[in-house]
């Protein structure tokens, strides 16, 4: 009788253990939850920033006009813009970054550190990496002012920037800004002067949808390559390239040293080599 009661606890609390004993080894061989690292290249967590951005973004007023997931090509190459908002105002290029914990960069810095649960990673300067995308967008539309571009860093508000250069948290900076997701249409509404007129805006929109890749071949690709380069190269001292996410390597040419993307020739991005 005592051995019929216990039975089926036994049997119980032996599956319990067995559960228990193997979540904890796949966890040990999977290194824990990539959510939870912080920073993934264009997983299921960097697109749910993006949602969040593109959910926020789609409450402004009529005057905007809205762009997710955007490809172009660059000058060497091709470049994806997670966010632009087209109005008089301005033209605002947002890169998103779904990451939690501290963050610390410098303007000229080609890396920046993340600090979540007592370990430190490094990505690439993300506003290097918007400055790519306005390029991108001064070959396309052919408006070369500065002033009507304004770039933006969007971190989760899961994320400490007080560490950021302080030149870059500033919101009503005409030049590049890092903030949180929670900032951003504060950010877009401060920008109240006209910059350019209504017939430019929507030439602008107008030339965006004529030069943008909707290509499977080229997003998969261009996303291939900046995870290749994170998950398996890591960052090279000279940085990654910020068309393609490759490692920047030295080369010598005619005119003497310089750099120049691994990727060549799929990637023509150079550099000249800074003294």
């Amino acid at each position: 009788m005592v051995f019929l009661i216990f039975a089926p606890v036994a049997v119980f609390l032996v599956f319990a253990v067995s559960v228990l004993l193997k979540n904890f080894l796949s966890c040990r061989s999977s290194g824990g939850n990539d959510a939870d690292s912080g920073i993934r290249i264009r997983g299921e967590y960097g697109k749910e920033g993006e949602r969040i951005v593109s959910e926020l973004l789609s409450t402004l007023s009529g005057d905007y006009s809205v762009y997710n997931d955007i490809m172009l090509r660059g000058a060497t190459g091709t470049v994806q813009i997670d966010h632009i908002v087209v109005s008089v105002f301005g033209i605002f290029v947002i890169e998103t970054k779904n990451y939690k914990g501290a963050l610390f960069g410098r303007d000229g810095e080609r890396t920046w550190r993340k600090i979540f649960r007592g370990a430190e990673k490094t990505f690439y300067n993300p506003v290097m990496q918007n400055r790519s995308h306005v390029s991108a967008l001064k070959l396309a539309s052919k408006i070369r002012s500065d002033q009507v571009f304004v770039p933006v860093v969007a971190f989760s508000d899961d994320a400490d920037i007080s560490g950021i250069d302080a030149k870059f948290l500033d919101l009503k900076s005409a030049g590049p800004v890092v903030l949180n997701f929670s900032d951003l249409l504060k950010k877009i509404s401060l920008h109240q002067k006209r910059m350019i007129s209504e017939t430019q805006s929507a030439l602008f929109c107008a030339c965006l949808e004529r030069s943008r890749i909707d290509s499977e071949k080229f997003a998969e690709r261009h996303a291939r390559n900046v995870k290749r380069s994170v998950s398996e190269r890591g960052f090279s001292e000279y940085g990654n390239c910020p068309e393609c996410g490759s490692r920047l390597i030295l080369r010598n040419g005619r005119r003497g040293y310089f750099l120049g993307c691994e990727n060549y020739p799929s990637c023509r991005y150079t550099r000249e080599l800074e003294e």
